[in-house]
C-alpha cells in the first residue's frame, strides 16, 4: 500500500482511494490544495528500498527549501509494475495541483509509463537505462553512463548472475542487491551521483525516527529534488507545468533529455560491503 505525505504528517491510504483522489482532482480545482511536486517510484516488494531512500531524501529538501510554504510532496508507490505505474504516471498527469513529478526505479521509468506524464515536467533522478525520454523528461545522469555496463541496464536483481567483471547501475547500491547477487563485491557501479558525505548522512538521519542510512539513491533523489525546487524558485509565483516545461526545455541543462555536465563516478565495494570511490580500492 502506497504511503502519502503532505508536509511533515505521513499517512496510509488505499491504492484505490489515492487514484480516485488524483483522478477527480482533473474535474475541480480545489483552492485550499497547494501545489505539489509527484514522487513515482517503488514503496512495496522487491525494490521498496528505492522509494523509502527517494521519500526522506525529498522531504529534506522540502522542508530545508525556501518554497516549503508553497509546495507539497506527492508521493506514490509505483504498484511494482510498467503498467500499474502507466495509470499513476496519468493519474498525475490528470492532476492540475501537480507541476513536476520525480520518478525512480524500473517501472516508473519505462517508457511507456514516461509518455503518459504527457506534458507534465518529469525529472528522473538516474539513468535507469532510459535511453530516448520523450520531450517532457529530463534525466538526471551521463547519456553515456550506460555504455561501460556490462549488465543490463535493467535487469532485475533476482537474475543477476554476477561475473567478476559485473559492472552496473544505481540498482547496484541497493542492500537487496548485496544481499541477491552471488560475487557482487567484485562488481563495479557507475552512477551520476556522488555517495553522501557525513554531515548529510546525519541530517537525513535525524530528519525522521525511520530514515534509514542514505545511499547513492537518496543522493540522486536530492539531487533531483533539488534541481526541480531550484527551477522554481526563479519565479515570483507558483509557474505552471507549461511554464516550467518550457523552462527546462531552453536551459541548456540538457542534450536528448539528459544532463549535459552529469559526471559518471565509478565505486567498488570494502570488504564489509560498504561502497568506495573506485580510486580507494586500488
Amino acid at each position: 500500500m502506497p504511503r502519502a505525505a503532505d508536509g511533515g504528517g505521513t499517512r496510509w491510504l488505499p491504492l484505490a482511494l489515492i487514484t480516485a483522489l488524483l483522478i477527480s482532482a482533473c474535474a475541480v480545482i480545489q483552492h485550499d490544495v497547494p501545489a505539489r511536486i509527484g514522487l513515482l517510484a517503488p514503496f512495496e516488494g522487491r525494490y521498496r528500498e528505492i522509494g523509502y531512500q527517494a521519500l526522506y531524501a525529498a522531504r529534506l529538501e522540502l522542508r530545508d527549501s525556501a518554497l516549503s510554504d508553497r509546495y507539497a510532496l506527492l508521493p506514490i508507490d509505483d504498484g511494482g509494475s510498467a503498467q500499474a505505474a502507466l495509470q499513476r504516471a496519468a493519474a498525475f498527469a490528470r492532476d492540475p495541483s501537480v507541476v513536476a513529478v520525480v520518478v525512480l526505479g524500473y517501472a516508473a521509468t519505462d517508457r511507456a509509463v514516461l509518455e503518459a506524464f504527457a506534458n507534465l515536467p518529469v525529472i528522473a533522478a538516474g539513468h535507469w537505462g532510459i535511453t530516448t525520454p520523450p520531450d517532457s523528461v529530463f534525466v538526471l545522469a551521463n547519456a553515456a553512463q550506460s555504455d561501460g555496463y556490462t549488465l543490463d541496464p535493467r535487469a532485475e536483481i533476482t537474475a543477476i548472475d554476477a561475473p567478476s567483471a559485473l559492472t552496473g547501475g544505481d540498482i547496484l547500491a541497493l542492500e537487496a542487491a548485496r544481499q541477491i547477487i552471488p560475487g557482487i563485491e567484485q562488481a563495479t557501479l557507475l552512477s551520476s551521483a556522488q555517495l553522501p558525505e557525513v554531515a548529510y548522512t546525519e541530517r537525513y538521519r535525524a530528519s525522521d525516527p525511520f530514515a534509514p542510512e542514505p545511499n547513492l539513491i537518496a543522493a540522486l533523489s536530492a539531487d533531483a529534488f533539488r534541481y526541480v525546487l531550484g527551477n522554481l524558485a526563479r519565479h515570483d509565483q507558483d509557474p505552471s507545468r507549461a511554464d516550467l516545461l518550457r523552462q527546462l526545455q531552453t536551459s541548456g541543462d540538457f542534450a536528448n533529455g539528459f544532463r549535459v555536465d552529469a559526471p559518471i563516478y565509478r565505486y567498488q565495494f570494502a570488504e564489509d560491503g560498504a561502497l568506495i570511490p573506485a580510486e580507494m580500492s586500488e
